[in-house]
């Protein structure tokens, strides 16, 4: 049994003609009745799953959005791009071209992903980012602020460093900058490196930052 139908409620968008989704039964955390986004057609929300568009996002073109995945807000999802899994764009995120958003992963704010790019995992990416070209992002990676990624150089990432398991993640910036996010601290590598000096002084990590700090220098070719 479907889930969902196209309303009666339309508008246009950039040559669209889309139309606000209801549904029709019970699922997930949807209840029957309830008005969702926009789509252009049924090809771009599964009937299947508890996938659903929320708000004011759209999907159109060939876009997908399947399994329990969730667009939110005034997130966009378009030309042939795909999200699934259990993925989810918020805010005013786009993605497009034949991008690819699928596992945990998320996306925010103002974040572009498009051209062949895959969010995979448990990656997240937030403020202004953009993400483009033929790359693959994964683990429990985190992109913040101006990241600007368009191929396996602009980024480098790892999972539970140090006793602590904290997830790391280095990453090209609009202006060139590499740029370090961890749970614990970030700032750009220079301001990393200062706070692993001054902060960790007594840590039984501190060797290992140091080090990962100089791998992150050689990985950019700082």
């Amino acid at each position: 049994m479907d889930k969902y139908k196209l309303s009666d409620i339309t508008k246009e968008w950039e040559g669209h003609t889309l139309y606000r989704i209801r549904a029709v039964r019970d699922f997930g955390f949807v209840r029957a009745g309830t008005l969702g986004g926009w789509v252009e057609s049924e090809i771009n929300l599964s009937q299947k799953g508890n996938c659903w568009i929320y708000n004011d996002a759209i999907v159109c073109d060939k876009a997908r959005v399947k399994d329990d995945a969730y667009v939110f807000q005034s997130g966009i999802v378009k030309d042939e791009a795909r999200v699934e899994d259990w993925s989810q764009v918020w805010g005013h995120a786009v993605v497009g071209d034949i991008a690819v958003l699928r596992g945990n992963s998320q996306i925010n704010n103002n974040v572009r992903l498009y051209d062949s790019a895959i969010m995979t995992d448990d990656a997240s990416a937030w403020g202004n980012t953009e993400i483009g070209g033929v790359v693959k992002i994964g683990g429990e990676s985190e992109i913040v602020g101006d990241g600007f990624i368009t191929s396996r150089q602009d980024i480098f990432w790892t999972s539970q460093l140090g006793a602590d398991g904290y997830a790391l993640t280095a990453f090209r910036c609009k202006d060139g900058r590499i740029y370090v996010f961890a749970h614990f601290t970030s700032g750009y590598i220079e301001e990393f490196e200062q706070y692993v000096n001054r902060k960790m002084a007594k840590s039984p990590d501190k060797k290992l930052y140091k080090s990962t700090i100089e791998f992150i220098k050689v990985y950019f070719r700082l």
